[in-house]
């Protein structure tokens, strides 16, 4: 099933698995949203929005979801399983990236 943005529907879950797989094999956000079957700039918007909610999703090599109820917690710890960090780097990783989009917020006022 599609969702309004008419992409189809992926979950945190596999965003993050793929993601994560994908930067290891050193692959870009092209290949991650061919990959999970969407747009690539529905891919670099969400991955900004995830980042800027504190889930650290690895930096790619190459290139740069709704308002759903996010699982933190889960996406961190699933995070840290897959990147081999433990779970206070993740989370540490996470405040850090969500008090610089806060700052980057307020600069705009």
């Amino acid at each position: 099933m599609k969702s309004a943005t008419d992409q189809p529907e992926v979950s945190l879950e596999k965003f993050v698995t793929v993601n994560v797989k994908m930067q290891q094999e050193g692959k870009g956000v092209k290949e991650i949203a061919d990959a999970l079957g969407l747009k690539r700039e529905y891919v670099a918007q969400r991955r900004t929005q995830l980042r800027n909610q504190g889930i650290a999703l690895p930096k790619l090599s190459k290139g740069g979801g709704g308002r759903t109820r996010l699982d933190i917690a889960g996406a961190q710890a699933l995070l840290a399983s897959l990147t081999g960090q433990n779970i206070d780097e993740v989370k540490k990783a996470g405040a850090e990236l969500v008090e610089a989009a806060s700052k980057r917020g307020k600069s705009d006022e």
